[in-house]
């Protein structure tokens, strides 16, 4: 998804990092942590951990992507929430 736009892709899932990817491209830096959930989900708590993190370069992005998988066979859906810069 994303490489097809032009960004380089690294995962550290797993790790006790508090992003899942980092991307690059030419002039931007995404910080993104991944949750898959499988009902309605607002990642508040997440996204106020994210703000806090304040050292990171002027073009970075943090952002939580959370997959809602609902039932078997049912396509995923993806939302994108944005922590700020």
């Amino acid at each position: 998804m994303l490489e097809s736009r032009g960004y380089i892709t690294m995962r550290s899932a797993g790790s006790k990092s508090p992003f899942d990817v980092i991307a690059l491209n030419e002039s931007h830096i995404l910080l993104i942590q991944v949750k898959t959930i499988q009902s309605t989900y607002y990642p508040n708590k997440e996204l106020d951990k994210l703000r806090s993190i304040s050292n990171i370069p002027p073009n970075a992005r943090k952002e939580i992507w959370v997959k809602t998988t609902q039932g078997t066979g049912k396509k995923a859906k993806w939302r994108i929430y944005t922590a700020g810069k």
